[in-house]
Formats: C-alpha cells, sequence, structure tokens
C-alpha cells in the first residue's frame, strides 16, 4: 500500500526539475503495462477455456475440471450437480485472483523502472552546456534526495518479490514438468498437456523479462552518472557525484531462493530443469 501510496505522490509533485522527465516516462511506461496485462489474461484465459472445454468434453459433460469434490459417490444424485456448479465458479475466481495479482506486480516493476529512467534522464540533463553552476548543484541534490526515496521503496519492493517469485517460480516449474510429463505418458492428454506448458512458459517468460528490465534501468541509472562530464564541475559537485556513485552501484533487481537474481538466464535454466526433471520421472515410472 505504501508503494503505491509512494507512485501517487510522484505522479502528484510539480517539481519543475522532473515532472515533466516523470510524464513521459510514466505514460510510455503504463502503455507497456496495458500491452502485457492485455497479452497475458487474454492468452491466459483462451487457455483455460480450452483446458475446461476439453476435460467436460473428455468426461462425457459431467466434469468441467480434472477433480471431483470428496466425499460425495459417483452414485449419489448430489455428484455431479454439486460439482458442475462448485467446480467452475471457483476456478474462475481463483484464476482471475491469479491474474490479478501477477499484473498488480508487473505495475509495480514497471513503474519503478519509470522512476529509473526519469533519474537517469535528470542526470543527463547535467551535461546541457552552459549549465550555471546553481542549476547543477539543484540538480545533483535533486537526484541524490529522489534516489534515496526510491531506494527506500525498493527494498520493501525486493521483499515482496522475494517471496512472491519464490512461489511463482517452483508453481511454474511444476507446471511445465506436468505438461511435459503427461505428453510422454498419454496421447489423449497431448492438447492439455500442450496448453499447460504454454501457460507455463509465458508466465515463466514474463517474470524473468520483467526482472530483467528491472535489473537494465538499474544498470542503466548507474550508467548515466558515468557518463557525466565530472571534470568540468567545481570539487565540491565532484564529492557529491562520488557519493551518487557509490550510492548507485547498489543495482535494483530481483533474487529469490533457489533461482538467484531473475533475468533472461533463469528462463532457459528452468525450461531446461523442467524438461529434464519430466525426462527422469517417465524413465522411473515406464
Amino acid at each position: 500500500m505504501e508503494i503505491m501510496e509512494y507512485f501517487d505522490s510522484l505522479l502528484a509533485s510539480q517539481d519543475h526539475l522532473i515532472s515533466d522527465i516523470r510524464a513521459k516516462y510514466y505514460l510510455k511506461n503504463s502503455k507497456l503495462i496495458y500491452m502485457i496485462g492485455r497479452t497475458y489474461i487474454v492468452s491466459f484465459s483462451i487457455c483455460a477455456v480450452i483446458i475446461t472445454m476439453f476435460q467436460a468434453y473428455y468426461s462425457a459433460n459431467n466434469l468441467p475440471l480434472f477433480y471431483s469434490i470428496p466425499g460425495i459417490p459417483r452414485e449419489s444424485i448430489f455428484f455431479y450437480p454439486v460439482n458442475l456448479i462448485y467446480q467452475l465458479p471457483t476456478f474462475w475466481i481463483v484464476y482471475e485472483m491469479y491474474l490479478t495479482s501477477d499484473i498488480i506486480l508487473v505495475s509495480l516493476i514497471i513503474y519503478f523502472d519509470a522512476e529509473m529512467m526519469s533519474i537517469a534522464d535528470l542526470i543527463a540533463t547535467m551535461n546541457t552546456p552552459n549549465l550555471s553552476e546553481s542549476e547543477l548543484g539543484l540538480i545533483l541534490k535533486k537526484t541524490l534526495e529522489t534516489h534515496v526515496v526510491l531506494t527506500k521503496f525498493a527494498e520493501d519492493l525486493k521483499a515482496l518479490l522475494w517471496h512472491c517469485y519464490l512461489i511463482k517460480l517452483f508453481m511454474v516449474t511444476f507446471l511445465l514438468i506436468s505438461g511435459m510429463f503427461l505428453i510422454q505418458i498419454d496421447v489423449n492428454w497431448f492438447i492439455p498437456a500442450v496448453l499447460i506448458i504454454l501457460v507455463g512458459i509465458i508466465n515463466c517468460f514474463i517474470m524473468c523479462f520483467l526482472g530483467q528490465f528491472l535489473l537494465d534501468g538499474s544498470e542503466l541509472m548507474s550508467e548515466s552518472l558515468y557518463m557525466m562530464k565530472w571534470h568540468e564541475m567545481k570539487t565540491s559537485d565532484q564529492k557529491a557525484l562520488l557519493m551518487l556513485m557509490i550510492s548507485f552501484d547498489r543495482h535494483l533487481k530481483v533474487e529469490t531462493f533457489g533461482f538467484g537474481t531473475i533475468n533472461y538466464n533463469t528462463f532457459v535454466q528452468i525450461c531446461k530443469a523442467s524438461f529434464s526433471y519430466a525426462t527422469i520421472f517417465y524413465a522411473l515410472l515406464k
């Protein structure tokens, strides 16, 4: 909640040094959030609909999902009504909650990137020719203040993402292993297995893309400092710039237990490991 209020306060700020820069990057990244969110919801919803339709057909229109409510025997007159009425609403409620939570995480990460891009652009303005020493000092001060606040909320974001990514990546790995295993054991389950793998791959790629996205933005913010014309600054400003460089060296990145730093390489490793585990399980149970 505090992170959301932080972004609200940034957008409501009327600071003449950075407000216009922020508006540009936040608008650009909001369009990216919309594009990712739309792709995410549409693709996952289509896969979920196809999977439920396949199971309904496979079970002769008796069960829309791959399980039945325990405690009710198949011979009971309540078996089909209870399963049909309970399963679909529960499935779609949980499914939409899952998608919504993912989109919230996507929004947080991309808005953090927008703030880092704003800081990098603000730093670049210090290379403007004929910039007075007083203006340079104001920009340096504003950069330091903005980065200090960003770092505080970034630590909260990293703690949140550590737990979320731990759960989601293990779940994605399980989905991929299950889908690959199903393909090998029963050709009748080919369609749902492929869709399960597709959902897992899309989910995994988006999560790893966001981890790489955040890391790239943090590194770009640091690189912008090293491109400064520091040799043209006065000594006091050079000292302030050095402090900023030390602070900016701590890159903002997504990390979690068992996976390390999340980036494109993580996506490749998860896909390779899932295929290996599925093959091992099939060999053991064959």
